[in-house]
Parts: C-alpha cells; sequence; structure tokens
C-alpha cells in the first residue's frame, strides 16, 4: 500500500497520522473542537496549515472515532480533497475478539489493545492517559475483556474549578511537592496525585485480578507523566493511529487477494 492517513478522533483532539504500509512517518495534531473554525472559514489550510499539508494528495484515510459529529466532518473534509474514508468501529477488523457484556468499548482502546497483542501478544494490561484514563485488558488468547474508565488529568481540573466559586483555572502540571503554598499550587498537587493514585490503583488490581505477569502498556498524550511509574511498561504514545493504520493495511491485503481471485 502506498503513503494513506490514520485519523483518531478524540473528545479533546484530532491525531493525523501519516503511514507508508505500517511505518508511521508524521503526526499532527487538531484540537477537536476547532473543527467547527473549518465549517465557518471553509478552508482548512487558515485554521491548521500542517494538517492541511499532511493531508494534501492522499488518496486513502482511516479514521477511528469516539466523536460522532467530529468523525462526520472529518470524513466530509477529506471525502472533499478526493480520499477514500474507511471507518472502523470496535468491532471491525482488529483481530481481536470483543467480550463485552453490553454494548461495545471504544475504537481508540481496541485498536490500541490490536497493536500491542499484535506485537508482543498477550495477556497485557494496557493503561491509555488522555481525556480519560482507562485501563484495558487482552487475554493470551486475543479476547479484549474490557477494563475500567476514569476522569483525565484535565477533566479533573475542570470539574473542581466549575464546581466551586473560588478556584479558577490552573494549568495542569506535574507539582515538585506536596505542601502547597498558594491556592492554584494547591490543586495542582491535588489533582495530580489524585490522577497518579487513581492510575496506580486501577493497574494494580487489574493486573491482580488478570493473574501471572501480564505486559503493560502505556499509550496516550498523558502517558509520558506515568512512564517513572511503571519502568516495566512498554511506552508507545501512538498505539491507536498504528493501531488503525495495522487494519487498513491488513483489509487492503485481503481486499487484493480477493480481486485476484475473481480474475483468476
Amino acid at each position: 500500500m502506498s503513503s494513506f492517513v490514520a485519523v483518531d478522533i478524540g473528545n479533546s483532539d484530532v491525531k493525523f497520522g501519516l503511514f507508508e504500509g505500517r511505518n508511521l512517518l508524521q503526526v499532527e495534531r487538531l484540537e477537536t473542537g476547532l473543527l467547527t473554525e473549518i465549517d465557518a472559514v471553509g478552508d482548512l489550510s487558515q485554521v491548521a496549515p500542517r494538517v492541511a499539508e499532511l493531508l494534501a494528495g492522499q488518496r486513502h484515510a482511516v479514521i477511528g472515532a469516539v466523536v460522532s459529529w467530529a468523525a462526520a466532518r472529518v470524513a466530509s473534509l477529506l471525502a472533499g480533497n478526493g480520499t477514500r474514508v474507511t471507518s472502523m468501529t470496535s468491532l471491525s477488523g482488529f483481530g481481536l475478539k470483543i467480550d463485552y457484556e453490553h454494548g461495545e468499548p471504544g475504537v481508540d482502546r481496541v485498536a490500541a489493545c490490536a497493536e500491542a497483542y499484535a506485537r508482543k501478544g498477550g495477556p497485557l494490561v494496557l493503561v491509555g492517559a488522555g481525556t480519560a484514563l482507562h485501563t484495558n485488558v487482552v487475554t493470551g488468547e486475543g479476547v479484549y475483556l474490557g477494563g475500567a474508565i476514569m476522569p483525565g488529568f484535565r477533566l479533573m481540573f475542570e470539574a473542581l474549578t466549575q464546581g466551586t466559586d473560588q478556584i479558577r483555572a490552573v494549568s495542569p502540571s506535574v507539582p515538585s511537592r506536596v505542601i502547597g503554598r498558594s491556592t492554584p499550587e494547591c490543586v495542582q498537587i491535588g489533582v495530580y496525585h489524585s490522577w497518579l493514585g487513581g492510575a496506580l490503583r486501577l493497574v494494580q488490581r487489574t493486573c491482580e485480578e488478570v493473574g501471572g505477569n501480564p505486559a503493560l502498556w502505556l499509550t496516550g498524550g498523558q502517558a509520558e507523566w506515568l512512564k517513572s511509574e511503571f519502568p516495566e511498561a512498554e511506552f508507545d504514545p501512538d498505539l491507536t493511529l498504528k493501531g488503525l493504520a495495522r487494519a487498513l493495511c491488513g483489509a487492503d491485503r485481503q481486499d487484493n487477494r480477493k480481486s485476484q481471485s475473481r480474475s483468476a
């Protein structure tokens, strides 16, 4: 397969990955909310010139989205550029069996788990740290079981500032001490350690419930802050993009085999 684009549409950001086969060459980000500005101005290059440059001339794209309205806007944008779009769900083409009792998990979670499982097998526990922090379990037989979801770092800050009268917005950061000497510093310390403590507890209990010695993976925009706590973990911030790319390459090979079979 020639070059193509994988698009991971999340609640906070849209990530565009340029691939040559399964090799990730370039990643660009766009705040999800800015998609409405593109509609208003009618020109992607005015809002996100680097994204526009990445997408230029690409004939195929694969999309995984947890925000339906944003998925529709991105698909329309790509189609307008003459790009053929393949939209993935958590139940399509990732090679894992989904054993979820109700509904289906987010496509971002399944794509990331499928990529991790394809590389090193299972059992595995994957932690995704973004708008939400989620844990995920895949068995040694490639069965996705589920996991847990808790608010991410930014959502914790937003809940605290929106639910109180005198606490103002604070930029998320990793504090250097635990005794804050101002209200903003107290907020930073409290939120960070709540988030980190929740992550540590979830990973500990999940690994205990899985049993044995499952491989641990970290991914997502805020996973960097977890690396020092889990030095044994595999770290890749772009697992979802790579899982989408792997699925598209697999689907393309299947289409080629079917075409060759029909022409034989």
